[in-house]
């Protein structure tokens, strides 16, 4: 077996996808070419460079363990080599000894269609409609059937789902779908491609607006609370407010100087994004530059956040840390605290408050952990530790209580809140890379790197 140079490219272009390595995976395919090669990526099972290495690993070690002629080596306890027989290489499963429900394949509803993996899905806010967005440069609509997950509810979605193609709006040959939000009435959802086009879709299917503007992908898209208005942040360094009706663009901001990887809206009027450059914007829609800039992480910032009482936005960064600022009356921020992860943390989720004082963030990380932090006192209130892997996706359920935790590891654990025990884990076929709870809060939605979407029933 041999490998081409192009052929080897792809093996690692698609590792990085895989990953969630999703702003390297695009400077690699920009910088080698690889889209423009003509080796099909859609014949590339997930994770083939990885089985690739460790088979390589094993022949290596199994190499080192025989003779010249096949027999086996090894060392007695009198350090005299011997030779036997070949034994089994077959690799052991460990446990993780993990606690928690085991949720069975057959009680998941598995949704089947996109060709490449999926990066994202997102729940209608108001039915039971499910968006997703993959490497195959479409988008799905799965309407899930009422009652219980399991096998028969994932065929039925399956077969009815609709496909809505990004092709045909750019000359782009890549058009992965990285970034999708709903509307806050549930008529409307917007993806945003690697094309550097955004779309507006019905709730059914319609494409209503294609948004051009960005001459670089489209890492993250955000509608704002009444609707009215949509962000969109790109590898172009710039983030873009259109007119939701009109599909026209109201203002560019050209603020930051790398790209822009984060938006998030504080209410109608004022949004914050954040960026490579290690710095967050704070914005009126009504300027046409930043209210002030946020200092302080000293590495890529990957997500921000405003706590829904809008005296608070935290940031998640490279640099290991997530950080939290308050805002006086007068709109002065000051940094509160700097929350620390051993590795980068990819991930931020502010828990639901429903009517309560606390205000507690959760930060997922490279280093498999996901932490709960009190800003009140600054203090850690719990760790979960169940992960192997970088954790990429959490949600909380929306009362609160729960807190839902994806990672490459393949598990998605279902933990308390309060008491961070897992109470439900699954295993799916790939790594996760994003959740999300529904509405009612009795499904949770997971997008894997092996093509599929599950959703899996959650009633205590």
């Amino acid at each position: 077996m041999s490998l081409s140079s192009d052929e080897l490219n792809l093996l690692v272009y698609r590792y990085l996808q895989e990953s969630g390595f999703v702003h390297a995976a695009f400077t690699f395919a920009y910088e080698s070419l690889i889209t423009k090669s003509n080796i099909s990526n859609k014949d590339v099972p997930p994770g083939t460079l990885i089985s690739m290495v460790q088979k390589g690993l094993q022949l290596i070690d199994i190499e080192n363990q025989l003779n010249d002629d096949g027999t086996e080596r090894f060392m007695s306890k009198d350090g005299v080599e011997k030779s036997v027989g070949i034994k089994s290489t077959e690799p052991h499963t460990l446990d993780s000894g993990v606690s928690g429900e085991a949720i069975q394949d057959e009680d998941v509803s598995v949704l089947r269609g996109h060709v490449s993996e999926v990066f994202i899905c997102k729940w209608n806010p108001k039915v039971d409609i499910l968006a997703s967005g993959a490497g195959d440069s479409t988008s799905r609509l799965w309407h899930i059937p009422k009652g219980a997950s399991g096998l028969p509810a994932g065929h039925i979605a399956s077969e009815g789902h609709i496909v809505l193609n990004h092709h045909g709006d750019t000359d782009s040959t890549s058009k992965d779908v990285t970034s999708i939000d709903w509307k806050s009435d549930g008529t409307l959802f917007a993806t945003g491609s690697y094309d550097g086009v955004a779309r507006i879709w019905s709730n059914q299917g319609r494409k209503m607006s294609t948004l051009k503007f960005h001459r670089g992908p489209i890492f993250t898209l955000k509608f704002s609370p009444s609707g009215e208005h949509l962000l969109t942040g790109s590898v172009d360094k710039s983030v873009v407010l259109w007119n939701t009706h009109k599909g026209e663009v109201v203002r560019v901001y050209n603020c930051h100087s790398a790209p822009t990887l984060d938006v998030h809206w504080k209410d109608d009027t004022c949004f914050a994004s954040c960026s490579s450059d290690k710095t967050i914007n704070i914005y009126d829609v009504s300027a046409s530059s930043p209210r002030c800039t946020l200092h302080g992480h000293r590495d890529e910032i990957n997500a921000v956040r405003w706590h829904s009482s809008g005296e608070y936005v935290a940031s998640a960064s490279d640099d290991f840390s997530a950080k939290v600022w308050k805002f006086k009356d007068d709109g002065t921020p000051s940094l509160l605290h700097s929350f620390e992860h051993t590795k980068e943390i990819y991930t931020i989720q502010w828990k639901p408050t429903n009517g309560g004082t606390q205000r507690i963030l959760a930060s997922g990380s490279f280093d498999a952990t996901v932490k709960l932090w009190d800003v009140g006192s600054g203090m850690c209130l719990r760790t979960l530790t169940g992960h192997t892997h970088p954790v990429y996706a959490i949600s909380f359920s929306p009362c609160g209580k729960y807190i839902a935790t994806g990672s490459f590891d393949q598990y998605v654990h279902v933990c308390s809140a309060d008491e961070g025990t897992v109470l439900r884990r699954f295993r799916g076929g790939g790594g996760v890379f994003d959740l999300d709870w529904n509405v009612s809060g009795e499904k949770i939605a997971v997008s894997f790197s092996d093509n599929t979407l599950g959703v899996i029933d959650f009633r205590l």
